[in-house]
């Protein structure tokens, strides 16, 4: 079935925008074919490597917006038509008046791990959102709707909206919710599709396009001789490290070792990655206990001193964040995050794998790496290039 906006021009239907995105979803997973699920949720956005309930939506009057929710059930599509514009009907309004919060101009954009969030809503809930929120908060005052799509796309991924509505509050967690400007048919394609999945797999994989390979490769053979070494101590891997940052993060772009935030605080590492967060990062030994052998197991004493340094770290860095501006230029209370490099993963038993996943899912402000973990995260995206690793 045909279908017409109220100029007369045909726009997207049904049929084809379903054909688009199933295009779309199946270019991104024959470009990484070769991952594991483990792999795939590791790595990718979850919208693109979980199941997800798809509901699209056409705008008679302009735009296209493709909803991605992620489910336990398996992959569904739902169908919508509205006449409004497409930012007025999958965004809520939030007054008559005022601006725009976001006025978007182009292709391919993306806002991740972000929340937008009105005033109202943050003055109610301030204490609750520094606490709990590890995304970069955004508190819009005066702005009548949150986006606006001049022209091209963009995807809200991981973003939540928060507001109040009629006196309640209302939270909206968008998995990934993908705008369009446009409705016409030539812009959701068979070929369109391939093209943006291509591009979405090269943003995927361009972080380690800017280093040589064969670098990465070597300084990976000597990480796992590092590593597999019961003589390896603390010092060796700072040293590593240091001329071989981008094993800790592949997005850093500037790096810091043994940083003096003040005092005594001194972190083997600062780290600055592209989109300017910063990470406060510990590192132990990879030849150090995690756990003990006791049921349930207790964090050993290198793990317990390496938590309580970074929780030391971050305390400081939120106290005293105008301070540290002047080497930190771009810190801000929801850009900064701890990391804890310590140990090795393939040395636990079942009783401790399960006490490191509980420590990690109570640890809201810094995340605990092994190091064998650290080794395959790098494996990964080498393999998702397409080269082979002999450790792989």
């Amino acid at each position: 079935m045909n279908s017409s906006n109220k100029n007369g021009t045909h726009r997207v239907t049904h049929s084809q925008l379903e054909i688009f995105i199933k295009t779309y979803l199946n270019k991104i997973s024959q470009l990484t074919s070769n991952l594991s699920r483990d792999q795939k949720i590791r790595l990718l956005p979850r919208y693109l490597a979980e199941k997800c309930e798809i509901t699209a939506t056409i705008s008679r009057s302009k735009g296209v917006s493709i909803r991605f929710n992620l489910t336990k059930n398996k992959e569904s599509f739902k169908f919508k038509d509205t006449q409004k514009s497409i930012e007025d009907e999958v965004l809520p309004s939030l007054s008559a008046n005022g601006d725009v919060f976001l006025v978007l101009d182009g292709e391919n954009q993306v806002l991740h791990n972000i929340n937008i969030i009105t005033k109202e809503f943050y003055d109610k809930n301030k204490d609750l959102i520094e606490k709990l929120s590890r995304a970069s908060n955004f508190i819009v005052n005066g702005t009548k709707k949150f986006v606006e799509i001049v022209s091209g796309d963009l995807k809200l991924v991981d973003c939540t909206l928060a507001f109040c509505k009629n006196g309640k509050d209302v939270l909206d967690k968008l998995d990934c919710l993908w705008l369009f400007s446009s409705n016409q048919p030539q812009d959701f394609s068979k070929e369109k599709a391939e093209l943006l999945a291509a591009m979405e797999y090269k943003k995927f994989a361009s972080i380690l396009v800017q280093i040589p390979i064969q670098n990465l490769i070597g300084a990976l053979a000597r990480y796992k001789e590092l590593i597999d070494s019961e003589k390896t101590t603390e010092a060796d891997m700072q040293t590593f490290f240091k001329n071989n940052w981008i094993l800790l993060e592949m997005d850093a772009r500037k790096v810091f070792s043994k940083f003096n935030l003040g005092g005594e605080l001194t972190p083997d590492f600062v780290i600055e990655t592209s989109n300017f967060r910063y990470i406060i990062v510990e590192i132990k030994s990879p030849n150090v206990e995690l756990y003990t052998r006791e049921k349930p197991p207790n964090q050993c004493r290198s793990l317990r001193k390496a938590d309580t340094q970074i929780k030391s770290y971050l305390s400081y860095a939120h106290e005293n964040i105008l301070h540290l501006r002047r080497k930190l230029p771009f810190l801000s209370a929801e850009k900064i995050k701890g990391l804890i490099v310590i140990g090795k993963s393939r040395m636990l038993s079942d009783d401790q794998r399960k006490r490191l996943e509980r420590d990690r899912a109570y640890s809201k402000d810094y995340d605990i790496i092994t190091y064998d973990e650290l080794l395959d995260k790098v494996c990964i995206f080498l393999k998702s290039l397409g080269f082979r690793y002999q450790y792989l």
